[in-house]
């Protein structure tokens, strides 16, 4: 599948190391693999840097997906042309000749492009050492490690790690209970959390839960203050609310959990800066359940699993127990995540709607994989003006007993700006399981489909829908619209074919396998 090449290319960094070969006269070290930092940080490629007649030559795409402007491949004439400020550098494949905003220059050694070890594809290498010298980066060499260290003059892009890699950690200060407070003629209690950094951008989920009933929330990349963490219970016996828990039941996770006698929705409101979240639940609306008692009050430690939330009975836990053919089909749930009614989850200049792009992405695989034989099942569909909630879209999957595959369609995002968080990754409940394959599968077909984006991994996480679905189940994030060259793609009708159909092939594959 052929895709024009457009990403982020501070490569223009690395490509100086080769200034290193050529100023510093390094000699060449056969069956060697060079190692390259930026601003001491590794950079790990699927395909070796290698040397050619003394210069180093690197994967353009990997590079640039890691550090800064923009690139373009054609595949059809195997040009490259790099753009970095005010310098275009344009290179041909097999080609030592190059230029320089329009000047003629000459290769020590022809861009080439190298095959990928699993089968993925080809990556286009390129010499490092007259970029270095264009875009003049302070480059060394160490001959006894064969490693490059580039030092650019702006900062790296951080490691993408978890799910949003370049927020900082958060840290929960305080947690708030005040019972029946009276407001406008009503009364209410409130749950008030207190932050160092943003908790609306932080939150990863928040759901009623019931057997006991309670309603949680959980922070992304935040963790407990140890004054939080060492006085995990609140209680109260005059309200709707039983008590306020805190805990860290996944690692980089912080979770509030308020229990009630009932489920009862709160009003939720956020501080101008977003550090302060408080959730007022008011005690003159009806509850949502008939209250049953007191709710069991639980300690939650690192580490723990979530033992109190509702988790279906998983129909396949190991691979040799899955068996999708078995009943002459193959069925697959899709859900398009969020809704109409979402709020927030739109690109900072509100080009892009996440809904909007979660549903045609979903609708699309769909189209492909029934016309690959595989029956579908839509979690909303396609014109639904609401945002159903997590707790029905796993619903939907696991009231079909013939579901094999629970399938759930995102976009990613960091903070409500513009930020350089980029990359597509595809999540898991668990590792070692039928659901952790599925994800390397949709993993491997999308890298083999587009290099425009940087493959963030396959991944596990706690999240809702891939968490309690009864069948194995996998959450595909396409890439952030909250990043300006990502943002273009995502609104790109082709593109989207393309996402469309690396996650079917994934799909697809990942069924053959088990053939």
């Amino acid at each position: 599948m052929h895709i024009l090449k457009k990403s982020r290319v501070l490569l223009l960094v690395l490509i100086m190391a080769a200034a290193v070969f050529a100023l510093l006269g390094v000699q060449s070290y056969a069956g060697t693999t060079p190692s390259i930092y930026v601003n001491d940080k590794q950079i790990e490629t699927d395909v070796d840097p290698f040397i050619a007649n003394d210069r180093v030559l690197v994967p353009v795409a990997t590079i640039v997906n890691y550090l800064g402007g923009s690139s373009e491949y054609e595949n059809s004439t195997g040009k490259v042309t790099l753009t970095y400020g005010d310098k275009v550098i344009i290179l041909r494949l097999g080609s030592v000749k190059a230029s320089i905003n329009g000047k003629d220059i000459t290769l020590d050694v022809a861009p080439r492009v190298i095959q990928v070890a699993d089968g993925s594809g080809g990556r286009t290498m390129v010499p490092l050492r007259f970029i270095s010298e264009t875009f003049g980066f302070d480059v060394g060499w160490d001959g006894k490690t064969t490693s490059v260290y580039i030092s650019s003059k702006e900062a790296p892009v951080p490691d993408n790690g978890d799910q949003n890699p370049e927020q900082s950690m958060t840290t929960v200060k305080s947690v708030k209970l005040m019972a029946n407070q009276s407001r406008g003629g009503k009364n209410y209690t409130y749950v008030t959390i207190d932050a160092d950094s943003s908790l609306k951008a932080a939150l990863e989920n928040s759901e009623w839960l019931d057997s006991p009933d309670r309603f949680f929330m959980d922070f992304k990349e935040a963790k407990l203050a140890d004054s939080v963490a060492a006085s995990q219970t609140q209680n109260v016996t005059t309200s709707y609310v039983t008590g306020v828990r805190t805990g860290e039941p996944f690692d980089n996770t912080a979770r509030i959990v308020v229990d009630m006698y009932a489920v009862q929705q709160p009003d939720i409101s956020y501080s101008a800066d977003g550090k302060e979240v408080t959730l007022a639940f008011e005690e003159n609306r009806p509850a949502v359940v008939t209250p049953g008692g007191n709710s069991t009050h639980q300690t939650w430690t690192k580490g723990d699993h979530d033992t109190t939330t509702v988790q279906g009975t998983r129909k396949y836990d190991t691979i040799d127990s899955y068996h999708p053919w078995s009943d002459g089909k193959l069925v697959v749930c899709i859900d398009p995540g969020h809704g109409k009614t979402t709020s927030g989850k739109r690109s900072p200049d509100e080009t892009l709607m996440e809904w909007e792009f979660n549903r045609s992405v979903a609708y699309k695989l769909k189209d492909i994989l029934e016309a690959n034989g595989i029956q579908c099942v839509m979690t909303v569909s396609y014109d639904d003006k609401t945002d159903p909630s997590l707790k029905s879209r796993v619903a939907v999957a696991n009231a079909d007993n013939d579901v094999d595959l629970f399938v759930s369609i995102h976009a990613n995002a960091y903070t409500d700006g513009w930020t350089t968080a980029n990359g597509w990754e595809v999540y898991s409940y668990k590792t070692g399981g039928v659901s952790e394959l599925a994800a390397k599968f949709v993993e491997k077909a999308t890298m083999a489909a587009q290099d425009v984006m940087r493959d963030r991994g396959a991944k596990t996480a706690n999240f809702y829908v891939i968490k309690n679905t009864e069948m194995p189940g996998i959450l595909i994030e396409h890439g952030f619209y909250t990043n300006k060259n990502e943002v273009k793609y995502l609104k790109s009708d082709s593109f989207r074919n393309e996402l469309a159909q690396a996650d079917a092939t994934g799909i697809i594959n990942f069924f053959n396998s088990f053939k």
